[in-house]
């Protein structure tokens, strides 16, 4: 942050104190400004988007600086949860009646989109994908964070079993079954 007065002179020896318009912020707030009108704090936030964050100048209101926004990002996808589709009913060789889903988040809860998720039937029920006709498919998670498959069940046994996994990360996965 630089302080400035109306003629663009530096503004030293001033308290910022740094407001949030979310409860989910965590600050370190800056110091007086310095000799040049510049002081530097930092803001974290384990919820992504656009927070608006307010300077106010020695706990004046009036001295409120206009606010300026800051978009915080997802963390790293770590997190696969099943959104839509499990326990369905198929005929053998037919599609179940809705997509498989799983919605991709990190650590926080917080979804994250363009995210590469893996589906794969086990072999020992079959099936395959409407979207390949293979028996794995890599589908991306769309903005909503949300990954889908179209299954069509095999004509092997009298269940099913499909897991999803994020790529690259064996230790997030979740598996969809249902009975042919």
């Amino acid at each position: 942050i630089t302080l400035i007065d109306r003629f663009g002179n530096p503004v030293p020896n001033r308290t910022v104190t740094l407001k949030p318009d979310s409860a989910y912020l965590k600050f370190s707030q800056p110091g007086p400004s310095n000799n040049s009108g510049q002081t530097t704090g930092s803001v974290r936030s384990k919820k992504a988007g656009r927070i608006n964050i307010y300077a106010i100048v020695n706990e004046s209101p009036q001295d409120t600086l206009r606010g300026g926004f800051v978009n915080f990002i997802p963390d790293t996808a770590s997190l696969l949860q099943k959104y839509a589709g499990d326990g369905q009913a198929a005929n053998a060789g037919a599609a179940l009646k809705d997509s498989l889903a799983v919605k991709v988040t990190d650590k926080n809860h917080n979804i994250v989109p363009g995210v590469s998720v893996e589906f794969v039937v086990q072999e020992e029920q079959g099936g395959t994908f409407l979207e390949n006709s293979g028996a794995s498919f890599m589908a991306k998670a769309d903005s909503n964070g949300i990954a889908s498959v179209h299954f069509i069940a095999g004509n092997q046994g009298n269940s099913y079993k499909v897991d999803a996994q994020l790529l690259g990360n064996s230790a997030s996965s979740v598996s969809f079954t249902g009975q042919i």
